[in-house]
């Protein structure tokens, strides 16, 4: 009886250290897929700031009880 359960157990193992490195696996593609969306967004960011259609803030103000604190564009 207790080989039955070390069987058992074995295949058990198997089939969770498969399921990790699936997981594994789906979580660097999940990564992989994020950096090239983040890649394409800066890079589409930059072309519009090149071509004036977005500005950058330089400053914030930063005095001391401001609650609604303004950007100062250049």
């Amino acid at each position: 009886m207790p080989e039955v359960h070390s069987i058992t157990l074995r295949r058990l193992m198997g089939v969770a250290v498969a399921m990790v490195d699936e997981l594994v696996l789906e979580e660097k593609s999940l990564r992989a897929m994020q950096q090239k969306m983040d890649d394409a967004f800066c890079a589409a960011m930059q072309r519009a700031i090149n071509a004036g259609k977005e500005i950058t803030p330089t400053v914030v103000s930063k005095n001391p009880g401001t609650k609604k604190p303004k950007i100062v564009f250049a």
